[in-house]
C-alpha cells in the first residue's frame, strides 16, 4: 500500500516537474473567417513561433528563419506573433516588445492578465493526443484610425492535461495550455511539445513602457506625422 502511494506521489511530482519546463512549437495558418466548413487552415512555410515557460514565466516569439519565403514575411504579425510576449503568472505581469511600423522605434506595451474575458465550453478536440476544450474570449482594443473602442473575438483550444496557464501571442489565461487558437482568419497551431527543456526566461526591459491603448493612439499620431 504505501509502495503504491509512493508511486502515485512520484508520478504526480514528475508531471508537476515536467510541466513547468515546456518548449511549444506553433505554426501560422490561414482560412478565411467566411469559410465555415471543416477544410483545414492552410500552413504557412516558415511561419513558426515558440513559447517558452520555465516555471512561472513564459515568452513567446517569432523563430528566425533566413529562408522563409518573401511572400510570406508580410504575415508574421498578422493575427498576433509579432515582437516578444512575456507573462509572469506569479507577479500578474504582461508585456509585450513590439518595434512600430512606422517609426521603428521600440516599445514596451504592458496589460493585465485578465485583459481576455473567457467563456469555457464543453466542445472537444484532439490536438496532439491531448484532449483540448473550446474557450471564447473577447479582447477589447483602440481603433487608432477613428479612436472608437472596439473587440476582438478569439477561439482557443487549451489541454487541462498540461497544467500551465499560457499560450502564444498573448492568449492565455485558460486553465490549461493553449495548443491552437484562431483570430479572425488566423491560427496558430502547436505542431510540437517538447518537456524537460532547460529553459531560460529573459524578461524584456527595452523600449518606451506605455499602455496598450496610448500605443494603438501613438501609431495614429506616428502615422499622421508621416502624411504630414
Amino acid at each position: 500500500m504505501k509502495k503504491t502511494i509512493l508511486i502515485i506521489l512520484f508520478s504526480l511530482f514528475s508531471l508537476f516537474f515536467y510541466t513547468q519546463n515546456i518548449k511549444v512549437v506553433y505554426a501560422k495558418g490561414y482560412k478565411n473567417y467566411k469559410n465555415i466548413t471543416n477544410e483545414k487552415p492552410k500552413i504557412f512555410k516558415g511561419l513558426n513561433y515558440e513559447l517558452i515557460i520555465s516555471n512561472n514565466e513564459a515568452t513567446f516569439s517569432y523563430i528566425d528563419n533566413l529562408s522563409i519565403n518573401e511572400s510570406n514575411k508580410k504575415f508574421i504579425g498578422r493575427g498576433g506573433g509579432d515582437g516578444l510576449y512575456y507573462k509572469n503568472s506569479f507577479t500578474k505581469e504582461k508585456l509585450h516588445q513590439v518595434i512600430s511600423p512606422i517609426t521603428n522605434k521600440l516599445y514596451l506595451i504592458y496589460s493585465k492578465t485578465n485583459e481576455i474575458k473567457w467563456t469555457l465550453t464543453n466542445e472537444s478536440k484532439k490536438i496532439n493526443g491531448y484532449s483540448c476544450y473550446k474557450a471564447i474570449g473577447n479582447k477589447s482594443f483602440i481603433n487608432p484610425l477613428n479612436e472608437k473602442k472596439m473587440s476582438v473575438k478569439i477561439i482557443a483550444w487549451y489541454t487541462p492535461e498540461i497544467n500551465v496557464s499560457f499560450g502564444p501571442s498573448g492568449y492565455d489565461g485558460l486553465p490549461g495550455l493553449v495548443l491552437e487558437t484562431k483570430t479572425g482568419s488566423f491560427y496558430f497551431i502547436a505542431e510540437k511539445i517538447i518537456f524537460n527543456e532547460n529553459n531560460i526566461i529573459k524578461k524584456p526591459t527595452k523600449g518606451e513602457k506605455i499602455s496598450q491603448n496610448d500605443y494603438d493612439l501613438k501609431l495614429k499620431q506616428e502615422m499622421m506625422h508621416i502624411k504630414m
